[in-house]
């Protein structure tokens, strides 16, 4: 079985830095809250996992269909709620993918399949908060819908 490591090492004040595979990432919090506000608050790592992770099934599915797209931005938006502890409750996903139009109906179903089927940051996020996804296609918005939940576990 795989599994994957990241440790986070404390630097000063609220600042820690995290190695992820070789690749380092600064967290911190904004001077406001006792921080120095030189890397990012990490519950947003969580929305970049996300769009990171769908964005490189919905590629990689094109580029098997030979879908010729041109472009391609993933953004996520997490709405956080107003009490402690400050959590997610609700999440949209908005792929805006440029392409020839007769490729559309491709795009939609590879995002799709992947928030319901191959996304594993997708999945465990289903599971607490609900999902929405809609598709932006050569600037129009052509499908808007919600990811299939998933049951509650035990």
């Amino acid at each position: 079985m795989a599994n994957h490591h990241v440790s986070s090492a404390w630097q000063e004040g609220l600042r820690f830095n995290a190695d992820v595979n070789g690749h380092p990432i600064v967290m911190d919090v904004p001077e406001r809250v006792g921080g120095t506000n030189q890397g990012s608050i990490p519950k947003p790592f969580l929305l970049a996992a996300l769009s990171g992770c769908t964005g490189m099934d919905v590629a990689n599915l094109l580029t098997k269909q030979r879908v010729p797209f041109t472009s391609m931005v993933v953004d996520v938006d997490g709405e956080l709620t107003d009490s402690a502890p400050i959590t997610y409750q609700n999440i949209e996903v908005t792929y805006q993918i440029d392409a020839p139009i007769e490729f559309a109906e491709k795009a939609i179903k590879a995002a799709q399949k992947s928030l319901d089927q191959l996304c594993g940051v997708a999945y465990i996020i289903k599971q607490v908060v609900p999902l929405h996804f809609k598709v932006i296609f050569n600037g129009v918005e052509l499908f808007a819908d919600t990811v299939t939940p998933l049951p509650v576990m035990a």
